[in-house]
């Protein structure tokens, strides 16, 4: 199979199904003639899910992924780069397709270098040393987006108390004429009494008297 005219087909294939699905039938089908064998179609899809994420990356992140791989390739052989310039990409690939968003493209690829580093640690005296780096470099990648995931999700959930909160509080007031003490607003929220403090004190609600919400009601600025 001559390597440049199979390259043109792929990239014509790419090409053709461009926002499309498909799986192992369809790549077996295209390159028939090819009679392509497993391993090759799964590189060919691994290929294509790895094009697809880095068409989703921003500008900037696509010029920062093109100025590190080319930095690689020009890192002395002596270095560390150097000697780990073939994982170091594998990492930057993974990275990409570890992208959706929650974390910058530049911090995942930090993140795979980490993995990296601690695979070669783990993969010395290892019956399988590839697999072992390997796999340390998505488990810090998957890690890190876990933990950016959780972040944001306790971000969302402290977002929606203090709406809650809010529409607690304007309620209560109307109602009732008066500034609301957090323990009303606690029962009608449903919450403990410390996390409405708590909440009211992130919030910077006034509380209207000395003595701040131990002694005294809530009061809307």
């Amino acid at each position: 199979m001559d390597k440049e005219i199979f390259q043109k087909k792929l990239q014509k294939f790419m090409i053709e199904k461009a926002g499309q699905t498909f799986d192992a039938k369809d790549v077996e089908v295209y390159f028939q003639d090819e009679r392509l064998t497993r391993e090759q179609i799964s590189l060919i899809l691994d290929y294509a899910g790895e094009k697809r994420q880095e068409s989703s990356l921003l500008p900037e992140e696509q010029e920062y992924l093109k100025g590190y791989l080319s930095a690689l390739d020009e890192a002395m052989e002596e270095s560390w780069e150097g000697r780990n310039r073939s994982y170091l990409k594998f990492a930057a690939g993974e990275a990409v397709k570890y992208h959706d968003g929650s974390l910058s493209l530049e911090d995942l690829i930090q993140e795979a270098g980490l993995g990296l580093a601690a695979g070669l640690l783990a993969a010395e005296g290892a019956k399988d040393p590839d697999a072992v780096i390997k796999e340390c470099i998505r488990r810090e990648l998957s890690r890190a987006c876990q933990e950016s995931s959780s972040a944001q999700s306790d971000d969302r959930r402290m977002v929606e108390k203090v709406r809650a909160l809010d529409e607690s509080l304007t309620r209560l007031e109307k109602d009732l004429g008066r500034k609301v003490y957090p323990e009303e607003i606690a029962a009608d929220m449903g919450f403990s009494e410390e996390e409405v403090r708590d909440i009211i004190n992130l919030t910077g609600e006034d509380t209207g008297e000395e003595g701040g919400t131990q002694d005294a009601g809530t009061e809307r600025n």
